[in-house]
């Protein structure tokens, strides 16, 4: 590969497919490390060193390289959890080219063979001088016709725009209710939202909003939050995180209702009891018992002699 031609292609392409900052991130990385390989075809690297060279985190990681594949810009090979994956780099020269060689001209001129050249790579190169130089000659003949046809670009570009909507759709009721609910959405945030619908999906994205908006929590740090538990967790759909919210709910009243037995445990009524037997009783002061009865007898004597 010719490192130059292939971030000249690469730039060109994007200006009809544009990829997100992240992918690009990762792209130029890969070429890096392909470059440190000698231009090896198909070469080894691991996922952290790849993270750490791009700055991207585990989820913008996964998400980019994804992306990458998708549009065709990389091929991954896994090769287990615990060892890395194999990447091959998709030349964007020989994509690019062919793309506009059907309407371009060519006007790479024929260079001659140099001496030191097996014999082998000479053929070839003749071969590619003869036809080159039937395609100049071609071109020529049919110039004329080629400036009076009609070169406007506005259908190519709006096959590629309408390509974009589609990407976009995956994200946009996703943006509409951050947008609805929460407030308005900065380039950050916006990103943040691409590629978690990317990882996840746009269905589980909305769902975790909605919690956010029960618990008012209205931040985007607490969706994020709620996104990277459920990611932790394996969670990839709806169902699976409502399941997931009905075994929490029943643990947690398993818990408060031990705890409101424990509250009031039963040495605590024992003693209870302990105390009121403990208590001291009056003390009789029999003397003044006596007085108080020798009084009340002569109350009843004095009635009787009336």
């Amino acid at each position: 590969m010719n490192y130059i031609k292939e971030i000249n292609g690469f730039h060109k392409r994007n200006i009809f497919e544009p990829l997100s900052s992240s992918a690009v991130s990762l792209w130029f990385t890969l070429m890096h490390f392909q470059n440190l390989c000698g231009w090896k075809e198909q070469f080894s690297v691991a996922a952290s060193q790849l993270q750490a060279q791009s700055g991207l985190k585990n989820t913008s990681f996964k998400s980019a390289r994804r992306e990458l594949q998708d549009k065709n810009r990389i091929i991954v090979t896994n090769r287990g959890s615990n060892r890395s994956a194999i990447y091959q780099m998709i030349s964007q020269v020989e994509d690019y080219e062919q793309t506009q060689g059907e309407n371009t001209p060519s006007k790479i001129t024929p260079s001659k063979p140099r001496p030191d050249k097996k014999p082998k790579e000479v053929s070839i190169l003749t071969k590619s001088e003869s036809h080159s130089n039937s395609e100049t000659t071609s071109q020529k003949n049919n110039h004329k016709t080629d400036c009076s046809s009609d070169h406007n670009p506005d259908p190519f570009i709006k096959q590629h725009e309408l390509k974009n909507k589609n990407n976009k759709q995956s994200y946009t009721a996703a943006s509409h209710f951050y947008r609805t609910h929460f407030s308005e959405l900065t380039p950050y945030i916006s990103k943040e939202i691409k590629e978690w619908a990317t990882a996840m999906n746009e269905e589980l994205l909305v769902h975790a909003m909605k919690k956010a908006l029960e618990k008012n929590k209205i931040t985007w740090r607490y969706v994020r939050g709620i996104l990277t538990s459920w990611e932790k967790k394996g969670i990839r759909t709806v169902e699976q995180a409502r399941k997931e919210e009905m075994q929490f709910s029943r643990q947690r009243t398993r818990y408060t209702g031990n705890v409101q037995t424990e509250i009031v445990p039963e040495w605590f009524y024992e003693q209870k009891k302990m105390r009121k037997t403990m208590q001291p009783k009056a003390v009789v002061d029999p003397e003044k018992e006596a007085e108080e009865l020798k009084a009340l007898l002569g109350q009843f004597a004095k009635a009787e002699n009336k």
